[in-house]
């Protein structure tokens, strides 16, 4: 996830894996031209999985593969230009956990093979 800010209404643009919602990989994005999260193109994958979002200027990707190394089969879910008013170029970067539940409830996850 590529955040402008820590806020929590921030703009951001990140790939995330949802588990029990719909099973799979997509983007979601939220900047001024879309103020709500946009959920965008999703695939249906299972785990294990790895995520990517890369940023080079202001055009950013969101991948994955379910190749056990994350070495190779990277596969498109989306590339857009977000503005550096939307998201400067001294971003937060990082990533994040979610049950997904309005109603509280425990989720734990396993991160490996970190590259920033």
């Amino acid at each position: 996830m590529i955040r402008s800010s820590t806020s929590a209404t921030s703009y951001y643009y990140g790939t995330f894996y949802r588990a029990g919602v719909g099973y799979g990989v997509d983007f979601q994005t939220r900047n001024s031209i879309f103020p709500s999260t946009q959920i965008g193109t999703s695939a249906a994958v299972s785990l294990p999985v790895c995520l990517r979002v890369s940023r080079t200027g202001t055009t950013y990707r969101s991948d994955y593969t379910t190749s056990s190394t994350c070495s190779s089969g990277w596969v498109l879910l989306d590339s857009r230009t977000i503005s550096t008013a939307d998201i400067p170029i001294s971003a937060t970067t990082g990533m994040a956990v979610s049950s997904y539940s309005t109603t509280g409830g425990t989720v734990t996850a396993t991160y490996s093979n970190v590259i920033a």
